[in-house]
């Protein structure tokens, strides 16, 4: 039982967490059903900070919400995997301006890992 009492210290820890999630347009949302990215920024109380993105993923690529699965997403099986800074801005690119240039960025970023 050590991990399970170990996981309360480290919530004890985190001074300020901020959740950002963005919706299939890019933009702000609060619907959990309906996030395509997230961005965490969490704070310790020694001052030090990181930031985890994540990204939809079907079967172990990038979602495209515009492809051709689009009309299926009630039905697939969508996950958030955490992804790098680049592929995260890549992909918001994508979902905001809709230029397909930015999702193949997003995509070969997030293969090579």
């Amino acid at each position: 039982m050590k991990f399970v009492q170990g996981s309360d210290d480290l919530k004890d820890d985190v001074l300020t967490l901020e959740i950002n999630k963005y919706n299939k347009k890019g933009e702000h949302t609060d619907d959990d059903k309906h996030t395509f990215a997230k961005a965490l920024h969490e704070t310790r109380h020694d001052r030090t900070s990181y930031t985890k993105f994540y990204a939809v993923t079907h079967d172990n690529a990038l979602y495209d919400p515009r492809g051709t699965n689009s009309n299926r997403e009630a039905y697939l099986d969508l996950k958030l995997k955490e992804v790098s800074k680049a592929t995260f801005d890549y992909y918001m690119l994508y979902l905001t301006s809709r230029n397909s240039l930015y999702m193949t960025r997003a995509q070969r970023s997030f293969i090579d890992g």
